[in-house]
């Protein structure tokens, strides 16, 4: 069905291909306007799949000069056409048409032309019953850029329901009208366009190549397709393009219909209302006219659905139940089935274990088994080939394929329809007058346990379970089933959207030496199936080429170390890709007296992100929509290294970007992810979308640098450099009083505790014990030692942190030995260097005063100055040039946990512990 269309976009092709085609069936499946035909405006507007259903394609404008031009037999020259029906005929314009005037037309003096040709004249007039389209074009070649596109005059035309008639062919030089109609003859070939797509039409082309064509001539056509599809059994549906990306000085279609004959009519984008005239017999004369219509210009990568260029829909089609009604006559579900079609489906019924199964194994069938190939012509393009030819063929188009997996569904026992999809309008389908033309693509709808799903049986290396399977965010579908009137939402199963993980892994020895690179792909979901098509249908060496040039193109030097491997995994629906590379020169450096510098960017995230669009756009934009991908670029250095910790997430309506850098020891990572949440970007919020892009864009790579250590100092001693001043860091000293302050404060709240009770008598047998004697001497020994050690680093250790010059040094981004964690660890450091001396003096005043508190203070003192310890030692490992000058294990935590081991039990027990301090 994405032939729908097509089948008149090849009309409109010829039909329009040369011209402003005033019945313009162009297929809304197309990105972009097909090429322009030579005797088209430039290229017109896309028209939506409400293409020209009984139009028949048309070739270039002639004059709406001699219109009782004698007859002419075909030139000589013409080949012979294959197809007995396909003749070029030579005719006046029929009765029923009233040409227009091209020398009556007044062309502005000064006229904006981008392709050298401009339109004078572009006259359509269509009737209804007879189908019978005349067109009639008159076009300048403005410069010599124009020579080469005016030059050819081309239209098409399916032979099997339609006749090609030519009026005239005139070209005006110096004021006066040339007939070329005998020196210029037409040659009818059959021309299939869309062969590369395996689409087969059988149309034929009537071209005719211009001689002596110049700057300045005028050239005027014209020419009737008479003939309907008989597949819409005679209901009318046609378009047509109001405007084009050629200028058109006199623009005017017309349409005639019979009695009592209602066709229904809308405009879309550019605003053009038609003149109603209704006759005696009931009969009416619908006439669209305008003058200078200015050309239009498509931006690039605009949405399919929206309408760059003005057009016209017209049908006779009173609502979507009518088109559901006329669909069902096509889908023949009653025909019996061949013995070989029967019999597959015995096989899958024999074979499955569940309906899901059953399900999966017709899909299956159709997709891997059924090649894509269509084969349209006439009212093929519209009408499904019967579901056992179809099997016996192995080919089918998209409506084909749909028919059969539907009959072998239902033969199974599970309910299903077609369902007719534009892959263009999506969710504005809902705007389009009902017309079969409004869809281009047939799909699957298929029920099973309450769960409603939406297959397309064209795409191939699909896996996995029901949920897995992957369909075009479409929005709306008209599903061909008895009684339904209106279009359905489609969703897309969240388990079938795209999702890729890529892991980069470095390896570097040395600044000096190659690279090691190992590339992990996990493809889940839409990701999956599309890569594994790609390893289905390209040879495994080629893909290695893909993969190395893709690398290549960021690293010159690259090298394959390992080839290639992959691994399936069906069932769940994901594909992974395993590859291996040696970089080399991958650090460089300008001068040896620089330090060496590497650059890691997440090139895959960059590719999903793409460029962004100019501010200035004024259509919609496209997002690549949906896309998941998620970047990690592990990064294992030759040392211990640093990065600061710091996350650069971003959350727009457009999309969430992650990113979150880190470093554990010697390992470097950078962790990106990034997830569009939008399929485009509408035009007023073009400027911010793009700012959000560039944010990105620019803060994608990580550079990491590495200073080699100096080389060993000369024989003859360099004079040392002169000491820099003292600079006080006051916010360290400010803080510093602070907790001193504190900590005088809370021993002085401690030492005012009082018991609530007097102190009891020490009992007989303790009597010998009381007093600060014996081990109890040790503790002030060392209470008093650690107040002075504590008071010499204050003055020594901690000039780092007095003074600002050497703190900077450390903790200041950027500086020669920045360290996220010198900060933290110094100020941790600093604040119990201040305060253990005052909890030392505390200890030993209520140890003298015999105060009860003490051992309770002094296991405090101990348990809290062994968590200093482990604290402190976790946060200097985190300093690679600490970590480095490390022992295995730190002395001083040793001495913490012996201290508390041996000191806390006597605390707790000893008899002169419980004699000596009881007041």
């Amino acid at each position: 069905m994405e032939n729908l269309l097509r089948l008149f976009s090849l009309i409109g092709l010829a039909l329009f291909a040369n011209l402003p085609a005033s019945a313009q069936p162009v297929s809304p499946a197309q990105t972009a306007p097909p090429a322009a035909p030579t005797n088209a405006p430039a290229q017109a507007a896309p028209l939506p799949s409400v293409a020209v259903t009984n139009a028949p394609a048309e070739i270039a404008p002639t004059p709406s000069v001699a219109t009782n031009a004698p007859a002419q037999t075909p030139p000589a020259s013409s080949p012979a056409p294959a197809d007995p029906a396909a003749q070029i005929a030579i005719a006046p314009a029929p009765a029923w048409v009233k040409p227009l005037d091209p020398d009556s037309v007044t062309i502005p003096k000064s006229v904006e032309v981008e392709n050298g040709v401009d339109y004078v004249l572009v006259d359509c007039q269509s009737l209804t019953d007879p189908m019978a389209d005349f067109y009639h074009y008159t076009r300048r070649v403005v410069n010599e850029k124009g020579l080469a596109d005016a030059g050819e005059i081309k239209g098409e035309f399916d032979p099997s329901y339609q006749t090609f008639t030519l009026h005239w062919l005139k070209v005006k030089r110096d004021g006066v009208w040339q007939d070329r109609m005998a020196s210029d003859p037409f040659s009818l070939l059959r021309r299939e366009e869309n062969l590369d797509e395996q689409l087969l039409d059988g149309r034929y082309s009537a071209v005719c190549h211009l001689q002596d064509l110049r700057v300045g001539d005028e050239i005027d056509f014209a020419y009737t397709v008479t003939g309907a599809n008989p597949v819409f059994s005679g209901n009318y549906v046609n378009s047509f393009s109001t405007t084009w990306s050629s200028p058109v000085h006199l623009f005017s279609q017309r349409l005639t219909t019979t009695p009592n004959r209602h066709i229904a009519y809308k405009s879309f984008t550019n605003p053009i209302q038609p003149t109603v005239t209704t006759n005696p017999d009931q009969s009416q004369l619908l006439e669209w006219k305008s003058s200078e219509v200015p050309a239009v210009f498509e931006e690039d990568d605009t949405p399919d659905w929206y309408d760059t260029y003005g057009w016209v829909q017209l049908s006779e089609f009173p609502t979507w139940k009518a088109v559901v009604d006329w669909g069902l006559t096509n889908y023949q579900f009653d025909a019996p089935l061949s013995p070989d079609l029967q019999a597959k489906i015995n096989e899958i019924n024999l074979a499955a274990t569940s309906p899901e199964d059953h399900a999966l194994a017709a899909i299956r069938c159709v997709q891997d088994d059924v090649r894509y190939l269509g084969i349209e012509m006439g009212a093929n393009s519209y009408k499904p080939t019967p579901a056992s030819l179809a099997f016996q063929h192995r080919f089918g188009d998209c409506k084909d394929k749909s028919f059969l997996c539907v009959v072998m569904l239902r033969a199974l026992g599970i309910e299903a329809y077609p369902a007719l999809v534009s892959t263009d309008y999506r969710q504005d389908t809902d705007k389009l007058l009902p017309s079969p033309l409004a869809f281009d693509h047939c799909v699957v709808q298929l029920i099973l346990d309450g769960r409603t799903y939406w297959i397309d049986v064209t795409r191939d290396g699909q896996r996995g379970r029901l949920k897995n399977l992957y369909i075009g965010d479409y929005k709306r579908a008209l599903v061909l089933k008895p009684g339904n009137d209106a279009l359905c939402d489609m969703a897309v199963s969240p388990e079938s959207l795209p999702q890729e993980s890529v892991v980069d892994t470095f390896t570097v020895k040395s600044v000096t030496e190659p690279v090691q690179l190992e590339v992990h792909s996990v493809y889940n979901g839409l990701s999956a199936e599309s890569t594994r098509s790609d390893f289905t249908d390209t040879s495994l060496d080629k893909i290695q080429k893909n993969y190395l040039n893709y690398y290549a193109a960021h690293y010159s030097k690259i090298k394959v170390i390992k080839p290639l491997r992959y691994q399936d995994f069906p069932d769940d629906n994901r594909f992974e890709v395993w590859e291996q590379y040696t970089i080399p020169d991958f650090w460089t450096r300008k001068t040896p007296d620089v330090p060496w510098k590497a650059v890691f960017s997440p090139h895959i995230v960059a590719d999903a992100i793409g460029d962004a669009p100019s501010p200035q756009r004024a259509s919609p934009f496209t997002v690549d929509y949906p896309s998941d991908v998620s970047e990690d670029i592990e990064v294992n250095m030759f040392d211990n290294w640093s990065v600061e910790p710091k996350d650069n997430d971003l959350t727009t309506p457009y999309f969430v970007y992650t990113d979150h850098p880190s470093c554990d020891k010697n390992v470097v990572h950078f962790r990106y992810g990034y997830k569009t949440l939008v399929a485009n970007v509408l035009p007023e919020n073009i400027a911010d979308y793009h700012d959000q892009i560039k944010k990105l864009q620019d803060n994608l790579d990580y550079n990491l640098t590495y200073q080699p250590p100096a080389a060993a100092a000369p024989a003859a001693p360099a004079a040392p450099a002169p000491p820099q001043p003292f600079q006080p860091n006051w916010p360290v000293f400010g803080m510093a009083g602070l907790i001193l302050a504190a900590g005088c404060y809370c021993a002085f709240r401690i030492y005012m505790l009082h018991l609530p009770y007097p102190a009891p008598p020490v009992p007989p047998d303790l009597a010998p014990y009381d007093g600060v004697r014996g081990w109890l001497i040790l503790i002030v020994i060392g209470l008093v030692l650690r107040t002075g050690m504590c008071l010499k680093a204050l003055v020594t250790d901690y000039v780092v942190a007095w003074d600002a010059a050497k703190w900077n040094n450390l903790t200041v981004p950027g500086s020669a030995s920045y360290n996220a964690y010198w900060a933290p660890t110094l100020l941790f450091e600093l604040a119990f260097a201040l305060l253990i001396p005052v909890l030392s003096v505390l200890l030993l005043v209520l140890m003298f005063q015999k105060r009860a508190l003490f051992p309770r203070i002094m296991i405090a003192f101990l348990l809290i100055l062994l968590a200093y310890k482990i604290v402190d030692v976790a946060l200097a490992s985190q300093i690679p040039l600490v970590a480095k000058d490390q022992p295995g294990v730190d002395p001083d935590l040793t001495r913490a946990l012996v201290q508390a081991v041996i000191w806390v039990p006597y605390l707790l027990y000893a008899r002169r512990v419980r004699a000596t301090f009881r007041h």
